[in-house]
Order: structure tokens, then C-alpha cells, then sequence
């Protein structure tokens, strides 16, 4: 794949103290240094350039989990021809031709705040024939640009618990959306049920999302998640669990991934470590679960 290509010494060097800088200069962060550095050499996937952790009913593959949780989104969602989508937070726009393949949607609009995304996102958009269906633009989840009630169903799939906040977020889907649109999020929360971590485990659970750019003003449960998307008009508001198909399946592949000589030779070391300390044996999701929620604009 062209946009495989590692960097040389001294990109991994620039990358190595891009990371450094995330962990130690958490105020001045950003989800776009993160997804800077995730790149299109610096992921797991084998075909296709996809982030996310997958949904793992039926997959045996990375790329093929990635793509069951796009489609399950999109199912979800209610996905279908008549649909004027926003997608916050596109990656290397994967799921966009996914959905314009699958279910053909009269347009997507993606945003994101990563130039190298924006940048490959527009280029294989085009590659795969939808450049006239699917415009990908920089911009904001908290400060979406586009008018009041323009599309039908706004989507984040596995990217919402970035947003700073997510409540913000929540209204910004609000005021785009038309009466009777949908929210439909693939996300990350925290479990209804807490269990208390080892010393070590919050530690490395405290590095993880400050690498991961995970606000504290985001982490609560599905009950809340429900409650705040009541709160900013949304109604009929449910969520679907889905973390068993998710955390286990992504973790155990993840870690024999990173092992793969063929990555370790393009994955920069520093990143190789994080993905392997994100994901390592003793890595415990008890504390989180994993979530689609969804919600309707009310049809006045």
C-alpha cells in the first residue's frame, strides 16, 4: 500500500519527541498530535488505514473488525439513500467509503482536525470514485461548521470521548441536525460498576489517557451518557453495550500484532511500545465499556 511507507531516522526521531511531548506537555494537547503521530505507518491495520478497536463478532482480522463496527454503526443509524451525513472525525476516511458502498447515502460531509487525515482521507476518497458524494474538510465536533438543521444523521465512530466535551459535541450534533435526525456514536465510557486498580494499573491507566486524549470531563457511565443527551433536547435515547465483542477480541489480537515482523519494521519503536503498553497482559477494561448510542432530533 503507497501510504505505507515508514519514516526515515530522523522523522522517527521527530516523532519520538512529538510523543514525548504529549505525555509531559499534557495542557497543550490536542486529539490532532495523537492522530499526527497514528499515521498512516504507525497503526495495526493490514489492508486498510482504520483506528478503531472493532467489533470482533465475526471478524478474524483487524481490518475486518474494523469494518464490522463501521457497518454497525451505520446500520444503527438507520443508514440509507435518502441521508445527508456528517461524519466528526473521519480518520483516513475508511468508513466513509464503507458507508458510500454499502449503504449510499446521499452525501457525506466528514470533519477532522488532523491535516495528515484530512490530507489521505480526500485522496482515497477520490481513488475510490466518491469525490462527487464525499467532502472531507477541517473542522471542529465542539464548533461544527455547517448551518443549522443540514443533515439527516450525524456520526463519531470511536472518536466522541475526545472531544472536548463531549456535552459540547452532543450540542453542536443537536443544532445541525434536521427534526427527526439521528446521533449515532461508537464509544468509549465508564462501566457502571467500578472495580479498584492496582497502583500500577492507575498509573499506566493515567498515562494511557493522557496519551489518548481522554478529558476527565468524559468519563462517566450510560446512564449519564443518556441523561446529557436528554439534557441538550435529544429524545428516545438508548445504548446498545457492546464492550465483550470489543476490549478482549481487539486486546489479545493487538498484542500478537505488534509482534508481526512485517509492523515492527514500520512502526516507529516509541509508538510500537505504546500500542504494546496499551495492550499488554496485564491491561484490565473493567472500568470501561465500550458503547453505540444513539438519539433522535425531535420531529417538530
Amino acid at each position: 500500500m503507497k501510504y505505507r511507507t515508514p519514516l526515515g531516522l530522523l522523522g522517527r526521531v521527530s516523532e519520538a519527541i512529538k510523543l514525548s511531548a504529549i505525555m509531559i506537555l499534557p495542557s497543550k494537547n490536542t486529539p490532532a498530535r495523537v492522530y499526527e503521530l497514528l499515521n498512516t505507518h504507525n497503526n495495526l491495520a493490514e489492508e486498510s488505514l482504520y483506528l478503531n478497536m472493532g467489533y470482533w463478532v465475526d471478524a478474524n482480522t483487524y481490518d475486518e473488525a474494523c469494518e464490522a463496527l463501521a457497518i454497525k454503526l451505520a446500520e444503527s443509524a438507520e443508514l440509507s439513500e435518502e441521508d445527508d451525513v456528517l461524519d466528526c472525525s473521519f480518520g483516513f476516511a475508511d468508513q466513509d467509503i464503507c458507508w458510500m458502498r454499502n449503504f449510499k447515502p446521499k452525501s457525506i460531509t466528514g470533519i477532522n482536525v488532523t491535516p495528515v487525515q484530512i490530507k489521505v482521507g480526500t485522496e482515497r476518497v477520490a481513488e475510490a470514485g466518491y469525490a462527487d458524494k464525499v467532502k472531507l474538510m477541517r473542522g471542529s465536533a465542539i464548533d461544527i461548521p455547517l448551518a443549522d438543521s443540514s443533515v439527516t444523521k450525524v456520526l463519531a465512530l470511536e472518536s466522541a470521548f475526545h472531544f472536548h466535551t463531549r456535552e459540547d459535541f452532543f450540542q453542536e450534533a443537536f443544532r445541525v441536525l434536521k427534526p427527526g435526525g439521528m446521533l449515532v456514536t461508537a464509544d468509549i465510557v465508564s462501566a457502571d460498576v467500578q472495580k479498584q486498580s492496582t497502583v500500577k494499573g492507575s498509573v499506566k491507566g493515567s498515562a494511557m489517557r493522557k496519551f489518548w486524549q481522554f478529558p476527565l470531563e468524559n468519563a462517566y457511565n450510560s446512564a449519564s451518557y443518556i441523561e446529557r443527551l436528554n439534557k441538550w433536547g435529544f429524545e428516545e435515547a438508548n445504548i446498545e453495550s457492546i464492550g465483550k465483542d470489543v476490549y478482549g477480541p481487539f486486546h489479545a489480537y493487538a498484542r500478537k500484532r505488534v509482534n508481526d515482523p512485517s509492523v515492527t519494521l514500520r512502526l516507529n519503536p516509541f509508538i510500537r511500545k505504546m500500542w504494546k503498553e496499551s495492550y499488554n497482559e496485564d491491561t484490565h477494561v473493567d472500568n470501561v465499556d465500550y458503547i453505540i448510542a444513539k438519539a433522535r432530533k425531535p420531529n417538530k
